[in-house]
């Protein structure tokens, strides 16, 4: 069985709505533009403006994340932090608040024209729902993997790859691999009955941009370990 054969058996073993993609020195598609809440991927292009347009060495105080879910609600009072760390923590622990306050900086106009220039949707804040929204985040496998491709060929790459580096939530892609001389920049993505990973993967001498997509899920826990497996699979391969 090829390792993309063997790729698709677990994909179909997910239920719901699956997508996959591997670019660069790989390749592989599976249902690579089927449209996917996009849960926290989205945070992917909002990185990307906010290394545009922010000045990363600009100083806020902690309070000004407010009180929603978020790490900064724990600090103390006194306490702030360089947009670069806002930036980190939106990424490395996904945390919301720290988002809502780039959406808030940047604006939300301008961040949905920024997500309509990669064909994705932002529709709300973190933690509104669709429905006070009016709209849903939104994105495919396809839309995700190239990002991260384009970001690592822009001038950008380390500030944009730095936070993704040090990410905290390695059960998915990554969750077969702490062992393995892999080098691994992920963002996850979860919602009800959704789970969502996109991954930069470097071994070997070669790399590849790889996004997992799972939407409408019965078993959220299985279906992590059906992408632990894709993970480790395409690893064995960069390794050959």
């Amino acid at each position: 069985m090829t390792w993309q054969r063997e790729i698709e058996h677990l994909l179909q073993k997910a239920g719901g709505k699956v997508s996959c993609i591997v670019q660069g020195d790989l390749q592989f598609e599976y249902g690579a533009n089927v449209v996917h809440r996009a849960a926290s991927l989205i945070k992917l292009p909002i990185l990307a403006a906010a290394l545009q347009q922010l000045d990363m060495s600009e100083r806020v105080p902690c309070a000004a994340l407010g009180k929603e879910s978020g790490l900064a609600a724990a600090f103390s009072p006194e306490a702030a932090l360089l947009i670069e760390d806002i930036c980190l923590l939106m990424m490395a622990v996904s945390d919301n608040a720290a988002t809502n306050w780039l959406i808030e900086r940047l604006g939300m106009p301008a961040l949905q024209r920024e997500a309509a220039s990669r064909g994705m949707v932002l529709g709300r804040r973190m933690l509104q729902s669709p429905a006070e929204a009016g709209g849903d985040n939104l994105c495919s496998a396809r839309q995700v993997a190239g990002l991260l491709a384009e970001m690592d060929s822009s001038p950008l790459r380390d500030s944009f790859y730095k936070p993704l580096l040090a990410q905290q939530l390695r059960q998915q892609l990554p969750g077969l691999l702490e062992y393995r001389d892999v080098v691994i920049a992920n963002k996850t993505g979860s919602l009800q009955g959704v789970l969502h990973d996109a991954a930069r993967l470097q071994a070997g001498g070669k790399t590849v941009y790889i996004a997992v997509l799972m939407s409408e899920l019965s078993d959220v826990a299985y279906a992590a370990y059906l992408q632990a497996r894709i993970g480790q699979i395409v690893a064995d391969q960069l390794e050959k």
